[in-house]
């Protein structure tokens, strides 16, 4: 596990959170955070680490729902220039959010990101299910 990995499993584990870690190819750590019924990926990239990306999958969306959820996902990514909500070649809602991390502080920063991009899912969220879920 990369340096900045080990510091925010180390983060999570004195907070006595679950969490599961896994090797996405030679030089990336994946750490996957579970949280209502989703489950954020954290991919740490490179030697240390440095470079993460938060993913998360909110909804499968319908075919007919698509164009409608891309427009919501514009609206919502110039609210929140934090994150950037997309629909994937799977139609699956993903949202997505990066941060450059320095290996002595990557447990308390990678903390910090993932409950502020949780935080806005949890805000985004009804305005997404009302748009898919609406007749």
């Amino acid at each position: 596990m990369n340096v900045c990995a080990q510091a925010f499993a180390d983060n999570l584990d004195s907070k006595n959170l679950t969490y599961s870690v896994s090797r996405d190819d030679d030089r990336s750590t994946v750490i996957t955070f579970p949280y209502k019924q989703r489950r954020t990926s954290i991919i740490f990239s490179g030697e240390d680490g440095i470079q993460s990306q938060f993913q998360t999958v909110i909804e499968s969306v319908p075919e007919e729902k698509v164009m409608d959820v891309i427009v919501v996902c514009n609206s919502l990514n110039t609210q929140y220039r934090f994150v950037k909500f997309v629909v994937d070649s799977d139609n699956d809602l993903m949202n997505y959010s990066d941060a450059i991390l320095t290996p002595e502080t990557a447990g308390e920063e990678c903390f910090e990101v993932l409950l502020r991009t949780l935080q806005i899912i949890d805000e985004a969220r009804p305005t997404f299910m009302r748009t898919i879920y609406a007749s």
